[in-house]
């Protein structure tokens, strides 16, 4: 591709919103490719630019807070005392009216020692989403009131007094009947959960994953405390593993990292791991991650960033050309279905997706790939705007390749039979123009589906 001038390196850099809007005022948009496809395009969007900066710069300048969540108190009978939550919720979910009947979805995240993790959690969280590496998600982070007792799921005789520990299964209890149908009520929730625990609260997470099997479709356990109580864990995932009904175990995923740690804390967590090698259900997806050279604290952020990613992987197709070029969209499609089966999650296929590919396809000049993929994708899936077409007949296309611009504008015109931005695209290519359509009985001119 040649030099910034060349309108093809523009247009692939300008997302799809930024080219769709003109669809409707058919001079705007003619005047829009002819613009871009001079030279003079780049130097008078810098111009604009450099304007709207020294415009800033002159301004007063302005402040207002950054919130990245509440911090709200709830009282759970079964534990007998208030529970202070912190909440991250995305802004789709705090809409009003966003509780309703085919509002979008969003899966429940619990996040244990909350106020210890939840700027870098919530930050990691954003960050994934922003390049659609997992679904927006609620984080309910739980701050502490006494940690040894609610994270331990049984008593270590090695303490004593409030080191004891050994109430792990009331707090369960309360996360999974006080604290999620809370959020479920005011939120519109997925079913989808997921729990994040790290030293006790990775320990605790391996305790909740067989002592509530399915509740949390998603788990990391980071650096778990299974030396307590002289592994004591390991014992009870055997035990489950061994139990007929877990060959039930709805899909599940476990993430399990240690550190630099003393050998009582790797070794049973190395042990947990050969237990879910050997026994574990075919619906059980799991995974261990040694990080030596992380100390038990700073293990928390890479192995967030780990788990996450792991657990929703797939999300973002990465070689989504290669999947269509050996399956076609069909492909494609069944990849998210699979998704969607193991997430227990909405998924669907990125509205963005096929748009990207088209895209990319025809920047790396290959337009005959790119025109296949429309007409595999076909008007109901994805319903292109016009100026789509002219675009890429006019633009990104080569210019002496003349098959397939007028291939470019007879899909269009095909769909939209009646714009005419494409009938004088078309007509300056020495095409052929189809018959405009009939006027509907509003005085408008009936057109194909995607014209619009």
């Amino acid at each position: 591709m040649d030099a910034p001038s060349d309108p093809r390196w523009i247009l692939t850099r300008v997302r799809w919103p930024m080219v769709v809007p003109i669809r409707d005022d058919p001079e705007m948009s003619s005047r829009c490719l002819n613009s871009l496809a001079s030279p003079s395009a780049v130097p008078a969007l810098l111009f604009v630019l450099s304007a709207n900066l020294c415009a800033q710069a002159d301004s007063e300048p302005t402040s207002e807070p950054i919130t990245i969540g509440v911090r709200e108190t709830l009282h759970s009978d079964i534990l007998d005392e208030d529970r202070e939550i912190w909440l991250h919720v995305p802004s789709g979910a705090r809409e009003e009216g966003a509780n309703r009947e085919g509002h979008k979805r969003y899966p429940v995240l619990v996040l244990l020692d909350g106020p210890a993790h939840f700027h870098h959690t919530t930050g990691t969280i954003d960050f994934l989403v922003g390049n659609n590496m997992m679904p927006e998600v609620i984080v309910a982070a739980v701050a502490n009131t006494d940690r040894t007792r609610d994270l331990t799921p049984f008593a270590d005789d090695q303490m004593t007094g409030a080191m004891l520990g050994g109430g792990a299964e009331d707090f369960l209890s309360f996360l999974c009947d006080e604290l999620i149908p809370s959020i479920d009520a005011r939120y519109p929730t997925a079913p989808m959960r997921l729990l994040i625990g790290h030293s006790f609260g990775g320990l605790f997470a391996m305790h909740a994953l067989s002592a509530r099997p399915g509740f949390f479709q998603g788990i990391v356990a980071i650096s778990p405390s299974m030396q307590w109580g002289d592994q004591q864990m390991v014992e009870q995932v055997d035990r489950w593993l061994q139990d007929p009904a877990t060959r039930e175990l709805s899909p599940t995923s476990i993430y399990m990292t240690v550190g630099n740690e003393g050998i009582g804390l790797l070794g049973g967590t190395m042990k947990a791991s050969g237990l879910f090698a050997e026994q574990g259900p075919p619906s059980l997806r799991w995974k261990f991650t040694h990080h030596p050279d992380e100390s038990h604290g700073s293990v928390v952020y890479p192995s967030t960033v780990g788990g996450l990613r792991w657990i929703f992987e797939g999300w973002r197709l990465s070689d989504a050309t290669g999947v269509w070029e050996r399956g076609g969209v069909a492909a494609i499609e069944a990849h998210y279905g699979r998704l969607e089966e193991r997430l227990g999650l909405e998924v669907g296929v990125p509205e963005t997706l096929f748009g990207d590919m088209i895209f990319k396809l025809a920047s790396a000049n290959r337009a005959k790939d790119c025109l296949a993929l429309i007409d595999d994708l076909g008007p109901e899936r994805v319903p292109f705007p016009p100026d789509v077409f002219a675009i890429l007949a006019n633009v990104v296309f080569p210019k002496s390749d003349l098959e397939s611009r007028r291939r470019a504008l007879s899909i269009g015109l095909e769909r939209a039979p009646g714009d005419p931005t494409l009938r004088q695209a078309a007509e300056n290519l020495g095409m052929e123009l189809p018959p405009m359509p009939a006027e509907s009985e509003n005085g408008g001119e009936e057109q194909a589906g995607g014209g619009g």
